[in-house]
């Protein structure tokens, strides 16, 4: 029975779950695919707005595009190129993707981080 609890945790640790048990305050749900990272946010758009926008200042990120009536916002730091992407499931709950690119190749980690720093500020 130890050996299969050991085994759990090494799989979770392998995945990359475990991010999902540290920001579950805010986190509804989490998802990170090969490109992006995405879930649902517990609070309401324009707070997470202006979080998302704070997070990707603290990363030194240049804006490029900031639409808040679509909820895109766009932003480089070089060769990353970072698209957020908020749709709005009810009054306080906010569907979050973050996209980060290098190059053209995805960089899901990078979304991630920044998924996560935004759900942390949250908190």
């Amino acid at each position: 029975m130890r050996k299969v609890i050991v085994l759990f945790l090494l799989i979770i640790l392998a995945v990359g779950c475990v991010p999902v048990l540290i920001g579950a305050g805010a986190v509804g749900g989490y998802t990170l695919s090969n490109d992006s990272a995405s879930g649902k946010i517990n609070v309401d758009y324009h707070t997470l707005w202006e979080t998302v926008k704070s997070v990707l200042a603290d990363n030194k990120l240049s804006l490029i595009v900031s639409d808040e009536s679509k909820g895109l916002i766009k932003a480089e730091d070089g060769e990353l190129k970072i698209t957020v992407r908020i749709n709005s499931i009810n009054e306080n709950q906010q569907r979050l993707v973050v996209a980060v690119r290098k190059y053209l190749l995805p960089k899901p980690h990078k979304a991630q981080e920044i998924f996560f720093a935004v759900a942390k500020k949250l908190e």
